[in-house]
């Protein structure tokens, strides 16, 4: 069996500690090796708490460490350009989190940046690896519930983080829609195809901030499907939820969006008994991007959310948004047009 493949950890945030570190523990492919914060007795706690090799503070230290082959960049997403290209300048593998970039031009530069270092750049859209999700595309690919005319994917929650950079718009890009939508769309591309056209409002109902904690979003498709987006930080709900709908039958699925301990899962096939099951899950969607990404680079294979794919996701977004600000829908340009929406 090949050795495990080393990772470092920049940024030594909240889902750093509550999501992605932990998951290290449960990978057979992937060691943890390092953290790195500008704050040395951050990255340091973070080294015992999690088990790491070392800690840094200084960033040039940290990608010059020999043992380290992937980076997973946990900053904020106006850093994710700089980073991402730091690592990938420093010959890494990066995964960062979502979104790639605020503007989808700044994706598409960084994917064009690893492809020309020979390096594999990938997001974390941890959701593609839910158990529900999983399924829900095995059931796409084989026509179980026929062609897929509409999806519609509800995430939502009451998120109120004092202090939180994801209320500042300089530097998180957005609220809820650029926060939550990706984990969608990402799902929502993968198994409906090509996107041509997006309407979109966004409103802040109860949030005490300049960013919005609402956004309701309509994708047209080219296979003629219709994706629904229902997005909010001011729900009084957890879990969120999936609903896909084919000309023979449909897939429902309760708590597969999110991080909660339990999901359900619904089939109902034309005229056959609707098939519901109930599941308890343990999180491990970031275990298994992890490892899915460790994979690929042994094996210099695309991971299963790559940076193009990610770029269409926030050339998505970027409509939303300029489709909230012009009152009107958006024509979404092919993929490498010179201007984004």
């Amino acid at each position: 069996m090949a050795a495990p493949t080393g990772w470092g950890i920049l940024g030594c945030g909240r889902m750093t500690d509550r999501r992605v570190a932990p998951a290290f523990a449960e990978c057979k492919s992937a060691r943890l090796i390092a953290f790195q914060s500008r704050d040395a007795d951050k990255s340091e706690s973070y080294r015992k708490k999690h088990g790491a090799d070392r800690a840094y503070s200084n960033l040039d230290d940290f990608l010059v460490d020999g043992e380290i082959d992937v980076v997973y960049v946990a900053t904020p997403p106006a850093m994710h350009v700089e980073h991402v290209t730091q690592c990938l300048d420093a010959g890494k593998h990066v995964l960062v989190d979502k979104p790639i970039a605020i503007h989808a031009n700044d994706a598409t530069a960084l994917a064009d940046a690893a492809e020309s270092r020979g390096l594999t750049l990938g997001v974390l859209h941890q959701q593609r690896f839910h158990p529900a999700i999983r399924q829900l595309i095995d059931i796409a690919r084989s026509g179980t519930i026929g062609k897929l005319h509409s999806m519609r994917i509800q995430i939502a929650m009451w998120l109120r983080l004092d202090g939180n950079w994801r209320y500042d718009p300089a530097i998180a890009g957005g609220g809820a829609a650029m926060d939550l939508a990706p984990h969608a769309l990402d799902i929502m591309l993968h198994v409906l195809g090509t996107p041509i056209r997006v309407t979109a409002r966004t409103a802040t109902h109860c949030l005490d901030a300049p960013v919005e904690d609402f956004c309701a979003a309509t994708i047209e498709f080219e296979s003629g499907a219709i994706g629904q987006l229902d997005l909010s930080y001011s729900a009084h709900a957890y879990g969120g939820r999936l609903e896909a709908y084919g000309d023979q039958g449909t897939f429902i699925s309760d708590g597969c969006m999110q991080q909660a301990a339990s999901f359900t899962t619904q089939i109902q096939l034309e005229q056959q008994p609707r098939a519901t099951e109930s599941r308890t899950y343990d999180g491990m969607c970031f275990r298994d991007a992890i490892e899915d990404f460790s994979a690929a680079v042994r094996e210099n294979r695309k991971p299963a959310i790559s940076a193009r794919h990610a770029a269409e996701v926030i050339r998505v977004i970027n409509a939303v948004y300029a489709a909230d600000r012009a009152n009107q829908s958006i024509s979404l340009k092919p993929a490498g047009s010179s201007r984004t929406p």
